[in-house]
């Protein structure tokens, strides 16, 4: 997830520097200026998506790891909506690049704090 965050923060800081006055840019960004942004996003992606998949799987009771898998699944389509809510809302671009970055970041903060005294099922 901080791979993740991280290609949010490069994606917002490459809309700010579009947005730049000085800079006459606009239509003009080489493509490779994207390719942090990917790389990071893709890595991360796989990252969460197996071990995501992986821990739900292995720690759910076996009667539950459909509905467990299941909730994960949900989980991703909610996020997906969530980013279509806000995709529909006159924020400037950057500025919502750095909105999921922050998201990300409490997320983390979350996350850790639930797992931080979590017992491994055997």
């Amino acid at each position: 997830m901080v791979c993740a965050a991280l290609a949010f923060v490069l994606a917002g800081l490459l809309e700010l520097y579009i947005e730049v006055p000085d800079v006459d840019c606009r239509g003009n960004v080489n493509i490779a200026w994207q390719l942090p942004q990917y790389i990071l996003i893709s890595f991360a992606e796989v990252l969460v998506a197996v071990t995501g998949l992986e821990f739900a799987y292995s720690q759910a009771p076996d009667h539950l790891r459909n509905v467990v898998t299941a909730m994960w699944c949900m989980s991703q389509a909610l996020g997906t909506a969530l980013m279509a809510g806000l995709a529909e809302i006159e924020i400037p671009r950057q500025w919502v690049f750095f909105f999921y970055a922050l998201l990300m970041s409490v997320l983390i903060a979350v996350s850790a704090g639930l797992n931080w005294n979590y017992k491994y099922r055997q």
